[in-house]
């Protein structure tokens, strides 16, 4: 799946500051919303997320999770995020 390379590695502190600090350079809004999302749905350190979450303004649209898919399906308000698939 889509984010499995990042759950293989969630438990490699090291490797969750990298993304988070690419994530936050060089990635648009809607990937942030996204690695922000998936990195809460795992349960990894709160204060890795938060800075994600910090950068990110409100918002009333919501993009799909996986965008490959049809954009339905619940929706997260805190991450702006379409739960269109399983992830």
């Amino acid at each position: 799946d889509a984010y499995d390379w990042i759950r293989d590695r969630s438990n490699d502190e090291s490797f969750l500051r990298n993304l988070v600090e690419s994530t936050l350079n060089f990635s648009n809004v809607a990937t942030c919303r996204r690695i922000g999302y998936f990195l809460e749905s795992i349960k990894v350190n709160t204060r890795l997320i938060n800075k994600i979450y910090k950068r990110l303004h409100q918002t009333s649209s919501f993009i799909p999770m996986l965008p490959e898919l049809e954009n339905r399906g619940r929706i997260n308000r805190k991450w702006g995020v379409r739960l269109n698939g399983a992830i």
